[in-house]
């Protein structure tokens, strides 16, 4: 049987292939290009696509312009993080902020070659600032670039107590040495009023 048009709602009609849906062809359902509504089940992504709720592993460099909060970020091929303006580690409430290379590799802040100052600690309120090196000691300066190491205020009308060699208790020992053994050298030592 063979008709140019059927009319009706097509129940009773069985084993009919059409060539054409709602106008369009087999081929147009099966392109994801056509999709205008509805949501796409993440099995049908692709596996280059992050999701919000899943672990992601970025092969290649990423360029983020917006702010990026995140509890943690893992690199096994180094982690370059620049800002564009200010670079800000903030943590929230009290908790601390941590730098660390994990193993015995280096930590390093503003060791590039370019003219920068570099600011440890708050002006503000009563903050504290410990640098602690176990037993590797405590290197201030460089010995390859002449420069000039400032231990406390040089301007202001404010007090201040610098204490170096301090002993923790009376069993404690502590060997100050000022100045180098070689070449010219001078050292001063400078009081005000006391």
């Amino acid at each position: 049987v063979m008709a140019g048009t059927l009319t009706g709602n097509g129940a009773g009609v069985t084993n009919v292939n059409a060539t054409q849906l709602g106008g369009n062809v087999a081929s147009f359902y099966q392109n994801a290009a056509n999709l205008t509504a509805g949501t796409l089940n993440d099995a049908r992504l692709s596996g280059n696509v992050a999701l919000l709720d899943g672990v992601n592993t970025f092969s290649a460099a990423n360029t983020f312009n917006t702010s990026i909060t995140t509890p943690l970020i893992q690199s096994t091929a180094g982690l370059t993080v620049t800002g564009g303006t200010t670079l800000t580690l903030q943590s929230s409430g009290i908790n601390s902020v941590s730098l660390d290379s994990g193993t015995t590799g280096a930590v390093n802040i503003g060791t590039g070659a370019s003219q920068k100052t570099v600011t440890i600690g708050s002006v503000a309120s009563a903050s504290a600032l410990n640098l602690r090196a176990g037993t590797g000691g405590i290197s201030l300066g460089n010995s390859g670039i002449a420069n000039t190491i400032q231990i406390g205020n040089t301007s202001g009308a404010v007090a201040q107590v610098i204490n170096i060699g301090n002993n923790a208790t009376a069993g404690s020992s502590s060997s100050l040495i000022f100045g180098s053994t070689v070449g010219t050298s001078p050292v001063t030592l400078q009081s005000g009023t006391s």
